[in-house]
């Protein structure tokens, strides 16, 4: 079984509405595992770390640290 700290699912941030910045995107972290963020410039790196160090709110999807719901929001369908 997992340990994991951090469990994002379908994450999803558009800055205006019109242009998405991260689209479904999905993640597991283990606690005690070094991990690695890679893609090329503009691509939501920056975007998907605010996310989940809580300094932004995304559009849709769910993050949860350890067993806590971070912004209480439904998966979308």
């Amino acid at each position: 079984m997992k340990n994991l700290i951090i469990t994002g699912r379908n994450l999803t941030k558009s800055y205006d509405g019109i242009h998405n910045i991260l689209s479904d995107v999905n993640i597991e972290i283990e606690a005690g595992s070094k991990n690695l963020i890679i893609g090329e410039s503009g691509c939501g790196k920056t975007t998907l770390l605010s996310i989940l160090e809580g300094i932004e709110q995304p559009d849709s999807g769910v993050l949860i640290l350890k067993d806590c719901d971070m912004y209480g929001m439904k998966l979308q369908q």
